[in-house]
């Protein structure tokens, strides 16, 4: 499955990780295809067993590691963002009103054009699953200035 989007939930700092197993977890990170990882830091919650755990790692030590694994799924990303570019691709868009977005990972929107891919209704706004669509990917976008610019075809 080239194409396939693999995601990892990955917490750091939890009480008791050493050096050597943060950098296991590293180089595993390195090797496995994932697409996207969500890195967290532990934070202790008052009357858990973790939260009296005696080898707490330092707060600047565990956002230090965080920081480590975030670049490493920034560069996967953009990796896996770049293979897109060229193929075709398939979507489920959604309708929210008239905007009309996908779920796929690489940045594909059907007519008309939207600034974003992903759709979080927090507003109780209706979401209308659409058809299945083709498209081809044109470009790695950089979600922070760009629109998406691929189109259904």
């Amino acid at each position: 499955m080239p194409t396939a989007a693999i995601a990892a939930d990955v917490m750091v700092g939890f009480p008791g990780e050493t050096d050597v197993e943060f950098a296991e977890t590293q180089r595993m990170i390195e090797e496995l295809p994932f697409t996207y990882l969500h890195v967290f830091t532990y934070s202790a919650r008052p009357g858990t067993p973790a939260a009296e755990h005696a080898n707490q790692v330092p707060v600047v030590v565990a956002r230090e590691r965080n920081r480590v694994l975030r670049e490493i799924a920034s560069r996967k990303k953009a990796t896996f963002m770049q293979s897109l570019i060229g193929t075709v691709v398939e979507a489920i868009t959604l309708r929210i009103g008239d905007a009309n977005f996908t779920g796929h990972p690489a940045p594909v929107t059907v007519e008309p054009a939207l600034p974003s891919t992903f759709v979080r209704d927090l507003n109780g706004t209706d979401v209308v699953l659409g058809p299945l669509v083709q498209s081809t990917a044109q470009r790695v976008l950089n979600p922070a200035h760009d629109a998406p610019s691929t189109s259904a075809g």
